[in-house]
């Protein structure tokens, strides 16, 4: 975790100034990864794309958590986990938060939830199923800035 941490984002303590991704010999962090694939690599960044999200949910979790924190939350019996496995945990943890965040907004809004959990493309209307999305702008209305697992 250290040095996915440490090569991540060049804003945090963390960055050490080297990261994998390297263009004409300098150092790009992790988190620009989107940016810089979806414009040059569009191919392979479908490819990558799921592995970088891995990647993004890890470091939120252990920057929000800390290093101790984090794996005393990832150990068991002594032993840290995997990162495989945590990022398996963290994603079913997710997924679960995200169905919740969209049953409570289709209760809380009601008869409105067509109207503030829609979306246009091709000129119709469409009004969102997918708990991700629901939950994104069910934080998005409620002022949640910033917030993980969606």
């Amino acid at each position: 975790m250290e040095t996915l941490t440490s090569c991540w984002d060049d804003k945090t303590a963390a960055w050490r100034g080297s990261s994998p991704l390297t263009i004409r010999g300098t150092p790009i962090p992790l988190v620009h990864m989107p940016d810089v694939y979806s414009r040059h690599y569009r191919k392979q960044w479908r490819v990558t794309k799921q592995q970088w999200a891995e990647w993004k949910y890890l470091v939120e979790e252990y920057t929000e958590l800390g290093d101790t924190e984090f794996w005393n939350k990832y150990s068991l019996g002594g032993r840290r986990q995997t990162i495989s496995r945590i990022s398996k945990r963290i994603k079913r943890n997710r997924s679960h938060e995200n169905r919740e965040l969209a049953a409570t907004a289709r209760l809380r809004y009601g008869p409105h939830f067509k109207e503030l959990f829609s979306y246009r493309k091709d000129k119709v209307d469409h009004i969102m199923t997918r708990a991700p999305d629901i939950a994104r702008r069910y934080k998005e209305l409620n002022g949640w800035e910033g917030e993980r697992y969606t």
